[in-house]
């Protein structure tokens, strides 16, 4: 999610939370907005650009902190993150079991699918790699939190 908010919602609602900054700070953002009364509207004709890490050590402790921030706003906002944000946990438990040919198939399927859309057979094992990646660090930071807590 990429939001744009006023000064004077900001104001109301106090900001961003201090103590998420390493992890889905815009996301309880929102939820503290949707929990004041306002209304979030989805815009899908715009454009978002995310910089993600350049090393993969950094993808890999953005995702996890991201897993992280979300399992406590699922906790402080039961029922604000749709379904799909347990995935990744689902995910990551699946990767442990004889069922791991779940999870290894939806980044299978990602890298096919992007790397036909762009034509580039060259994006194939990179997506593939930071989808599994993906789903693995961002579900154990989520399940980290949950079951250990702290920030």
């Amino acid at each position: 999610m990429s939001s744009a908010y006023t000064k004077k919602i900001l104001e109301q609602v106090g900001g961003f939370a201090e103590d998420y900054a390493y992890g889905g700070e815009d996301v309880e953002l929102d939820a503290k907005i949707a929990a004041a009364g306002h209304k979030l509207y989805y815009l899908p004709e715009g454009t978002v650009y995310h910089k993600h890490r350049s090393s993969f050590k950094g993808f890999v402790r953005q995702m996890t902190r991201l897993g992280r921030g979300c399992a406590r706003i699922k906790k402080k906002y039961p029922g604000y993150l749709p379904l799909q944000y347990h995935g990744p946990a689902v995910l990551c438990v699946i990767s442990v079991t004889p069922l791991l040919v779940i999870p290894l198939s939806m980044a299978l399927l990602n890298g096919i699918y992007t790397g036909l859309r762009e034509r580039n057979a060259g994006l194939f094992l990179p997506l593939v790699l930071l989808t599994w990646t993906f789903y693995v660090c961002y579900g154990y930071g989520d399940l980290a939190q949950m079951v250990g807590g702290g920030k």
